[in-house]
Formats: C-alpha cells, sequence, structure tokens
C-alpha cells in the first residue's frame, strides 16, 4: 500500500488572515451565515468558504464586507 495518500491528507490547509476575521465581527453582529451572505447579495456556498478559510474573497466582496461592518 502506498503511504503517499496519507502524507497528502495529513498536511493542514492553509488558511487566509481574513477568515477568523469574518467569522468574529458575523458573530459580534450575532447575525447567520445566510444573512450576511444575503445582506451582502453574495452566495451562501461562496462566503461559507471565505470564512472557512478555503477561499480569500475578491475585492468586490471585501468592499462589501467593508461596507456592512462599517
Amino acid at each position: 500500500m502506498s503511504t503517499h495518500f496519507f502524507k497528502k491528507n495529513s498536511k493542514k490547509r492553509k488558511k487566509f488572515p481574513i477568515s477568523a476575521n469574518l467569522r468574529a465581527l458575523r458573530r459580534l453582529k450575532q447575525i447567520t451565515l445566510k444573512q450576511l451572505s444575503d445582506a451582502l447579495s453574495t452566495n451562501y456556498e461562496s462566503f461559507r468558504n471565505y470564512e472557512e478559510g478555503d477561499h480569500t474573497p475578491p475585492y468586490k466582496i471585501l468592499i462589501k464586507i467593508t461596507n456592512y461592518f462599517g
């Protein structure tokens, strides 16, 4: 059996620094991920990926986030 599979999957995912801040801001306002994605006219799954750190939001979305949280 090859050990390549286990080595590849044991690596930690690289998280984007903005993800923790997005989650903290959302929780501070006491809103759900669905409410925030609706308020920003953003796809729920995309925003979930931003918050999980799987993807970094494009500048257009970052501007919406900044305007929303002031």
